[in-house]
């Protein structure tokens, strides 16, 4: 279904955004020299709270079309989309903490 595709390629341009955003602010930590759990902690501080809104409300302007009734294009692109974004921003926030631990580990 292309609807579908194309919520997919919607949604992956956000997630590699969403991880490029928490990269930079990693990386912006190491130069000002903290390191380790308290340098996710101040990225999370930082910039999850753009990430998580983006995310809501991009969720919430996406509501009324997967409740649409009738042409199934927009309804599906929107579903697609919706749980896409929240699946992700749900991994990413994981995948950071995991990550974490294994560059500690290191």
């Amino acid at each position: 279904d292309r609807s579908a595709m194309a919520g997919a390629l919607l949604v992956m341009g956000v997630v590699v955004n969403n991880a490029i955003l928490l990269m930079h602010g990693k990386q912006k930590m190491r130069l000002l020299g903290v390191y380790g759990i308290r340098s996710w902690y101040n990225v999370y501080r930082e910039k999850m709270r753009p990430v998580l809104i983006t995310s809501c409300t991009t969720l919430a302007g996406l509501l009324p079309l997967m409740l649409l009734e009738g042409d199934g294009f927009w309804q599906t692109l929107a579903i697609v989309v919706g749980w896409g974004l929240g699946a992700s921003t749900m991994f990413l926030i994981l995948l950071m903490g995991i990550w974490e631990r294994r560059e500690a580990g290191a």
